[in-house]
């Protein structure tokens, strides 16, 4: 184990599941998770991504497919599987991780595949399973003193008691004002408001019948820093939600659809897999049809979005269906692909005014360096920062400006 008082002279983190994850010490790390059953973990050194771990069933690991990982403030590392279970995991200081809970069966967790997992930025972990359940689960304080688990259970939001969804969860995400948000195959997003205990309540359904939703399974969803929700489905499209401002004292509903993305557009001629916003805004579109697609909001045409990049096997991009994107706050963009590759892609400088694509490859990361043997599943970016260290990096004056961000900010 590398002295604090050593790495904190000479190290700084970021790590990537396919995670990005920055931590206050400005390491970069990248944490991916495959069908191969392992979760990879990845230091960036000299601008490439090296492999430093595999956390595979020896390791206190998944038996089955790695397809959902999130991270919260603290750095602590969540997965879920296949394999039915939950995952957490300790980060050390030099960036490698340690397993120290499994959240199955036995202590409240799903009796299906682990689909999405999310952390709210009061440190609530939420689940979405294939049980067609959300659970949630509340951090326990001072856990190690107590030597205790660091999640246990609290709720759990199903169809019968809490207007939860008939189908599979497949992906959930909170926005900045603390509202959660559900995708489903059964075609439908659901908008859930929290409560004073750390529980949360319906509030809106959104389907197709009433409020112009998908045809198809809800695969993605994703909020910017202004509100907007953006929805992607295996009917091809993407579809935006602008928030009602002061939709409780107007008794009208938290979100309304104002765009729909499809082939007419510039958009995917096949399922949408996974969407995300970058810092600048850009919205980011993966697909079965193998390719990413890039979407810029036009000020000038009431902030609608437009097609302004599709990477495709031709510009570098990927042979294989595109399963997972995300990006992080250096605007760097990562994807993972049926294809078993991770890509590394780096923002062009001045594009705006240049007229150049928005994103170009910089590293194409494969078995021959270290990658999977199977599918690359998901992404989430965030930065660790343990609580136990905040104190000595106050006191180091090259760290004191260093912002903790998380996935949901």
């Amino acid at each position: 184990m590398i002295k604090l008082n050593n790495f904190l002279k000479n190290a700084a983190l970021t790590l990537l599941f396919l995670a990005f994850s920055h931590n206050s010490f400005g390491m970069n790390v990248l944490a991916s998770g495959s069908k191969d059953k392992t979760i990879k973990i990845w230091q960036q050194k000299y601008g490439q991504f090296k492999h430093i771990q595999t956390l595979d069933h020896e390791s206190r690991g998944h038996t089955g497919w790695v397809i959902s990982i999130a991270c919260n403030k603290d750095g602590l590392l969540a997965s879920g599987s296949h394999d039915k279970t939950i995952k957490i995991w300790q980060p050390n200081t030099n960036g490698t991780f340690e397993h120290i809970q499994t959240i199955d069966q036995n202590s409240g967790g799903h009796t299906g595949w682990v689909m999405s997992i999310a952390f709210n930025k009061e440190g609530l972990l939420v689940s979405g399973s294939r049980d067609r359940t959300i659970k949630i689960w509340k951090p326990n304080k001072n856990w190690k003193q107590n030597q205790k688990k660091p999640f246990e259970h609290i709720q759990t939001i199903d169809y019968d008691s809490s207007w939860g969804h008939i189908g599979p969860v497949k992906s959930i995400a909170f926005n900045k004002d603390g509202l959660l948000a559900s995708g489903s195959h059964d075609r439908t997003i659901k908008i859930w408001k929290p409560n004073t205990d750390g529980k949360f309540e319906h509030i809106q359904t959104i389907d197709y019948d009433s409020s112009w939703g998908h045809t198809g399974w809800v695969m993605s969803i994703a909020f910017n820093k202004d509100g907007l929700l953006a929805s992607g489905s295996w009917d091809n499209t993407i579809k935006i939600w602008k928030s009602n401002k002061n939709w409780k004292q107007n008794q009208k509903k938290p979100f309304e659809h104002i765009q729909t993305l499809d082939q007419t557009s510039g958009g995917h001629t096949d399922y949408i897999t996974l969407i995300a916003f970058n810092k600048d805004g850009l919205l980011v579109s993966a697909s079965f049809d193998k390719t990413i697609k890039i979407w810029k909001s036009n000020p000038n045409k009431n902030n609608q979005f437009e097609h302004i990049q599709t990477i495709d096997q031709n510009s570098g991009g990927h042979k294989g269906a595109v399963k997972s994107v995300t990006c992080n706050k250096d605007g760097l963009l990562v994807s993972g692909s049926y294809d078993n590759i991770i890509k590394i892609w780096k923002p062009t400088k001045d594009w705006k005014q240049n007229n150049e694509k928005p994103f170009e490859c910089i590293q194409t990361i494969d078995q021959n360096s270290g990658g999977h043997t199977s599918a690359v599943r998901g992404i989430v970016s965030m930065l660790l920062g343990p609580n136990k260290f905040n104190q000595k990096l106050k006191n180091n004056t090259n760290y004191r400006n260093i912002k903790i961000i998380t996935h949901e900010e």
